[in-house]
């Protein structure tokens, strides 16, 4: 097999500053196609947490956001649309008041900046979508995740049809190609295609931002990843949205499709943690006056003038030092090597 469009991450626990050098290995029968980027990032803060207890959403991080996805429409006023906390979650509710898409949404109250070495990562669960079909089969949901910086955005997208054609997961994007990728269907995430992810169930939105592109992940698999080459002023944002109406009642009241989008466990995840290297912790020394007093070079040889019983050697400053062979003082000579080496003496 072939590995495509695959992200792992891990971590590394720092010792200070330097170099530092990865293998990649495979199993005999797989294959890579392209290149392997590794990209080396600080640990971040966690900037805010909201799993969404108490009855209502917290205005210190959150405000409502009426925007319509198109410049025409318009929601019905509450209660008719409304955005709830229900049971620790968001419940979005849009019914169309004029077509088309418009919507509702809660967008940070704080902005946010991203670079290649602190990245910025917004992610949050669509719990579940639903909505009434004021229009029959050729009504349109959206519910979905944003990133905006001025005009400028990435609108992550579960896109519900309920007729033959089947948009799911997508993006929309301002500046796009063309007016498909910024304000019409969107472009298909081939990632998202199908299977567990088209159940309008529970799932793990999550954009990762570094100040040239937005990578795209479902339930922690990357989908894509997009050019929006904005570092500064970003907001982020979760929201729902129902495109046209349907025929009027008898009474002549507007009957708008309805959209619900239900969020839970919203994290927002950027800058660095400060980075404290480890204490240095060397075994133990008994009384006496070993040191070492001198190092010098000889062609490919390490010369050390020490005093005490037992000079040790160790690859890492924390970890096992073991005796050098022959070691004796008051000087040894010991061949330089490749990488490092730490040593003491006692």
């Amino acid at each position: 097999m072939c590995i495509r469009d695959r992200s792992q991450t891990f971590l590394v626990a720092p010792v200070g500053l330097g170099n530092a050098q990865f293998e990649i290995a495979t199993t005999a029968d797989a294959c890579i196609e392209g290149s392997v980027s590794v990209d080396i990032i600080s640990v971040p803060e966690e900037f805010v947490s909201d799993s969404f207890s108490g009855d209502s959403f917290d205005s210190s991080i959150w405000q409502t956001d009426q925007l319509s996805f198109d410049a025409s429409g318009i929601a019905k006023a509450d209660p008719d649309s409304s955005v709830t906390t229900v049971d620790g979650q968001v419940v979005i509710h849009v019914e169309v008041e004029q077509p088309a898409w418009p919507g509702l949404g809660l967008f940070s109250v704080d902005s946010y900046s991203a670079t290649a070495d602190e990245p910025l990562t917004f992610e949050i669960d669509r719990t579940s979508v639903d909505f009434v079909l004021a229009a029959g089969v050729s009504s349109e949901s959206r519910t979905g995740m944003w990133v905006r910086s001025g005009d400028n955005y990435v609108f992550f997208v579960d896109h519900t049809t309920h007729d033959a054609r089947n948009f799911g997961w997508r993006y929309n994007r301002s500046p796009g190609a063309d007016d498909n990728e910024e304000t019409g269907n969107g472009i298909n995430i081939p990632a998202f295609d199908g299977g567990a992810f088209d159940n309008r169930g529970n799932h793990r939105m999550k954009m990762v931002l570094n100040g040239a592109t937005v990578k795209l992940f479902l339930d922690d698999v990357f989908g894509t990843e997009v050019d929006f080459p904005f570092a500064n002023n970003l907001t982020f944002g979760f929201g729902s949205y129902a495109d046209d109406v349907g025929p009027a009642t008898e009474e002549g009241e507007i009957r708008g499709n309805q959209t619900t989008g239900i969020f839970d466990n919203a994290r927002i995840l950027g800058g660095s943690i400060p980075f404290e290297p480890p204490p240095v912790v060397l075994p133990p020394v008994p009384g006496g006056d070993a040191e070492i007093t001198g190092v010098s070079t000889d062609g490919a040889n390490l010369i050390i003038e020490w005093s005490g019983s037992s000079l040790l050697e160790s690859a890492t400053v924390n970890g096992t030092y073991t005796p050098v062979a022959g070691a004796t003082p008051p000087s040894t000579s010991i061949p330089i090597g490749d990488g490092s080496k730490f040593i003491i003496a006692q």
